[in-house]
């Protein structure tokens, strides 16, 4: 198979101190409108949830996936991305947001 040449957005490759990349746990909004997909930037808002970067805003971190109970089957259900529009309250989404990494 050949190489995919496509875009896939930030990547952690280090940490500065040489530490170990980690990342945070933020919550997502029920219902948010927009899809979030692995290395997207994020920003947090005034309700303490995290959406993606709009034009000037400051931003926390990169997206690294999420975890949710799926609400059509009560399964729990982690993703590379946030589909859309997920009617769950528990949505937690895992932020590479330390300043030491060398994205």
């Amino acid at each position: 198979m050949a190489n995919q040449d496509a875009a896939f957005g930030f990547r952690p490759v280090r940490h500065l101190t040489g530490g170990e990349i980690r990342n945070n746990t933020y919550r997502i909004t029920t219902n948010y409108d927009t899809a979030l997909y692995q290395g997207q930037m994020v920003t947090r808002v005034t309700a303490g949830t995290i959406e993606t970067v709009a034009a000037a805003a400051i931003f926390l971190g990169i997206f690294n996936g999420c975890q949710y109970t799926d609400p059509t089957t009560g399964k729990p259900t982690w993703a590379k991305y946030y589909p859309a529009d997920v009617n769950a309250t528990d949505i937690e989404a895992y932020v590479f947001d330390d300043p030491s990494y060398c994205l």
